[in-house]
């Protein structure tokens, strides 16, 4: 995760500002926005008055069971550009060019 993140940050420095974190499953009680059957990742938006940074957590055990082999950081790859994406907003062009490398 540390080798995709550092990628990331290489191509738009913005990401350093993220937090990244990596738990070994989701909570049990997901959002209502989210899909109940599987979670992947969660993004929690920065709270300023709080002090608080945009935060991507990746969930170790439900990415390992749906990657394969070699797939784990393609898929990895998607799952964090998809979440940085929503942070950034990455133009489409690179977020094609990033995700195909």
């Amino acid at each position: 995760m540390a080798r995709v993140i550092g990628d990331f940050t290489q191509r738009w420095p913005a990401v350093a500002t993220i937090e990244f974190a990596c738990e070994d499953v989701p909570p049990s009680d997901p959002a209502t926005w989210e899909d109940h059957s599987f979670v992947l990742s969660r993004l929690f938006p920065a709270d300023r008055r709080r002090g608080l940074k945009d935060r991507i957590v990746v969930y170790r055990l439900p990415v390992v069971a749906r990657a394969q082999g070699e797939e784990l950081e393609r898929m990895l790859r998607h799952i964090l550009l998809e979440r940085i994406n929503r942070v950034l907003i990455i133009p489409p062009d690179e977020y094609d060019e990033a995700l195909n490398q």
